[in-house]
C-alpha cells in the first residue's frame, strides 16, 4: 500500500536506461540476482513474490513481457537450486549418499553438486538468448517483447 514497489520499478527502469543496460545484459543480471537470492530463499514462489512486484513492472517499462521476465527468473532460480543449503531435500540426498559413502558429509555433497551449476546456468542462459534474439513466442500470445 506504500507504493514502494512501483516507485522502485520506475526508478530502476530509469536507472537501467540511463546507464544503457536495457538489452539482454539486463536480463542476465536479473538471472544472476535470482541465482544469488536462491541461496538464501529456497521457496521459488516466495522469492518470485518478493521480486515480481518490482522486476515485472521494471522490465515492462523496458519493453519486456512479464512472461519473459519470469522465464529469466526461472533460469536463475533453477541453476543454483541444487546447491541451496536451505533446501529441505538436501538432508534426504545426504542420507542417500551416506548409504554408499558412510563418511560423506554436507561438504562432500555440495562439492559433488556445485560442478553442475555452471553448465546448467550456461545452458539455460543460452536457451533464453535464443528466445530473446529470435523473438520466439514463449506461449500462446506471449512473446519476449511487449507489442507497441
Amino acid at each position: 500500500w506504500t507504493g514502494i514497489g512501483t516507485w522502485t520499478a520506475v526508478k530502476g527502469a530509469a536507472l537501467l536506461e540511463s546507464i544503457g543496460l536495457t538489452g539482454f545484459a539486463a536480463i542476465v543480471g536479473f538471472a544472476i540476482l535470482a541465482s544469488v537470492l536462491n541461496l538464501l530463499i529456497i521457496s521459488g514462489s516466495a522469492m518470485w513474490t518478493l521480486m515480481a512486484a518490482v522486476f515485472v513492472p521494471m522490465f515492462a517499462l523496458l519493453g519486456y513481457e512479464p512472461g519473459f521476465t519470469q522465464a529469466a527468473f526461472r533460469v536463475g532460480d533453477s541453476a543454483t537450486q541444487i546447491i541451496t543449503p536451505m533446501n529441505p531435500y538436501m538432508i534426504v540426498i545426504l542420507g542417500l549418499l551416506r548409504r554408499y559413502e558412510p563418511k560423506a558429509g554436507l561438504g562432500t555433497l555440495m562439492s559433488r553438486l556445485v560442478v553442475f551449476v555452471v553448465p546448467f546456468w550456461i545452458t539455460w542462459v543460452s536457451l533464453l538468448a535464443v528466445w530473446f534474439y529470435f523473438d520466439l513466442p514463449l506461449g500462446p500470445g506471449q512473446g519476449v517483447f511487449l507489442a507497441g
